[in-house]
């Protein structure tokens, strides 16, 4: 079994951050936000050079499936915030 860089990097990168967590502790914090950000951003851009092109026309051809799969997420996801938000409306959420 071979041992994927990527995911040995990720392994070792959630181990140093259980054991110095105050290494994220710089400045206000904004700074390891933004790279945090450009780093996911960069994971989701090169896994997408991956796929090939007859992979990207296939998913492409799907739309109602996306279509149908966003338009209930949307429906779910905005009734379960209403019920779980519902007991604390009234009591002053800060």
């Amino acid at each position: 079994m071979i041992i994927d860089r990527f995911i040995l990097f990720l392994f070792l990168s959630i181990v140093a951050a259980y054991f110095f967590p105050q290494l994220a502790l710089h400045g206000d914090g904004n700074t390891l936000e933004a790279i945090s950000t450009v780093g996911v951003s960069f994971i989701f851009f090169f896994y997408g050079l991956k796929l090939s092109l007859t992979d990207i026309k296939n998913g492409l051809r799907n739309w109602r499936l996306h279509l149908v799969v966003q338009c209930i997420t949307i429906r779910f996801v905005s009734r379960l915030c209403c019920l779980l938000l519902r007991p604390l409306v009234g009591r002053g959420i800060d």
